[in-house]
């Protein structure tokens, strides 16, 4: 038997058992540590919503995490997400807080008072002195979420620039690029590829290819700056002229 089966009939075997919820969220805790996801445990753990209030700390982010690799919502979705939502304000420092607040953000739950604790620049200068890479990247993310999807909502601080720029640096230090030479060789040329354009909000596209009013590609002049990449406003303005 593979292992994947093993941990599938596992999985299976507390729901067909009825271990209860907080052994189920034990094991779907170890579950997510793998990547490996089970609907029908996470059915069982949704029909046990109404507990969510005497389920610890830990337990709740494992909820939200499961249901967050998923990316599924069960049936009476609605109210399961009322309930995680209820019981979301987690300050522990201890937790794996940019995570949780994007996995949190994924499920539509929108908590300004959480966000409002993480994201205060105090905390956050203190949060971030640990000096972990992914912290970045994963900060940078959150600031992204909230301005593209919650601006309107969002009434909050906001990452840092040196933050952003940071995370920015990490992800240019990538160069494999394995559709280059294939980009290049469908639209006519190097020129005609912008590779690690670097958006505002931070994002770091592998490429970008401009088109004119015929759905022609055009060629592109955009130097570089460098450890910064190439700015997207600067391929949007060339592209404008054309």
């Amino acid at each position: 038997m593979s292992t994947r089966a093993v941990r599938k009939r596992c999985a299976q075997y507390a729901v067909d058992h009825d271990i209860g919820l907080l052994n189920a969220l034990y094991l779907l805790k170890k579950l997510n540590k793998i990547s490996f996801l089970h609907i029908p445990l996470l059915d069982y753990i949704a029909a046990h919503a109404g507990k969510l209030s005497i389920v610890p700390t830990s337990g709740i982010i494992t909820i939200v995490a499961g249901f967050s690799n998923a990316n599924y919502r069960p049936p009476g979705w609605e109210t399961i997400k009322e309930e995680i939502a209820r019981n979301s304000t987690i300050t522990t420092g201890s937790i794996p807080w940019i995570r949780y607040n994007l996995e949190l953000l994924s499920l539509d739950i929108f908590n300004p008072q959480l966000l409002a604790h993480w994201l205060n620049p105090q905390a956050l200068e203190a949060n971030m002195a640990r000096n972990v890479l992914v912290d970045y990247l994963q900060l940078t993310e959150l600031g992204q979420t909230l301005r593209l999807l919650y601006g309107g909502q969002y009434q909050g601080a906001y990452p840092a620039k040196h933050y952003v720029e940071k995370s920015v640096m990490l992800m240019l230090q990538n160069n494999d690029h394995p559709l280059l030479k294939p980009l290049e060789f469908a639209f006519g040329g190097e020129e005609y590829v912008s590779t690690q354009v670097v958006t505002e909000q931070g994002h770091v596209l592998d490429h970008v290819i401009a088109f004119d009013a015929d759905g022609n590609p055009v060629k592109q002049c955009v130097p570089s700056v460098e450890g910064a990449g190439i700015r997207l406003e600067d391929v949007r303005q060339q592209a404008n002229k054309l």
